[in-house]
């Protein structure tokens, strides 16, 4: 007997259909958050002033401008002047020309309010810082038109002052008045 071997192969056909409806629009939401950095600035120039004069002499500075910039929304600034110590003599300490013969004056150079200058005449230094302006309501947000308080110091030299270079530092300080 013979055997024989049989491969069958069936196809299965069949016939059916899909159906899918086709998407013709989607959103999506994304969202963003964009910062904006708080620019709170303060710059003067000169950024040094040199007085010279005899004993006996008032010598007047050049005007010092003082520049404020502000995105500053919620609240109005300030502007505080103070010194670090009396003229000091550089290589002798013990030399002082005292705080109550050095003066300070400001007035409004632009975009201020003239009723703001808190010192407007001479005003003799001190190493407390003194307000000398603050701003209005408008001068908050102030980029596009910075406020500028012009400064001007006055040195009295005592007569009979010993020659010698004497410094201090001019400290301005700009805060949020809150």
């Amino acid at each position: 007997m013979r055997s024989a071997l049989i491969t069958a192969t069936f196809i299965l056909v069949s016939s059916f259909t899909l159906t899918a409806e086709a998407q013709t629009s989607q959103t999506l939401t994304v969202p963003i958050a964009a910062s904006v950095e708080t620019l709170f600035t303060l710059s003067c120039a000169p950024s040094a002033v040199t007085l010279a004069g005899n004993p006996g002499q008032t010598v007047v500075s050049p005007p010092i401008q003082c520049t404020v910039q502000s995105n500053w929304a919620q609240d109005t600034w300030k502007l505080t002047i103070s010194v670090d110590r009396e003229l000091t003599e550089v290589s002798n300490p013990s030399l002082k020309i005292p705080n109550s013969r050095f003066f300070h004056r400001s007035s409004c150079a632009q975009n201020c309010t003239p009723g703001n200058i808190l010192a407007s005449s001479n005003t003799a230094f001190t190493t407390t810082p003194v307000k000398y302006y603050e701003s209005a309501a408008s001068e908050k947000q102030n980029l596009n038109k910075p406020t500028v308080v012009s400064t001007i110091f006055e040195l009295r030299i005592p007569p009979g002052q010993e020659a010698g270079t004497y410094m201090n530092a001019v400290i301005y300080t700009l805060t949020v008045s809150m």
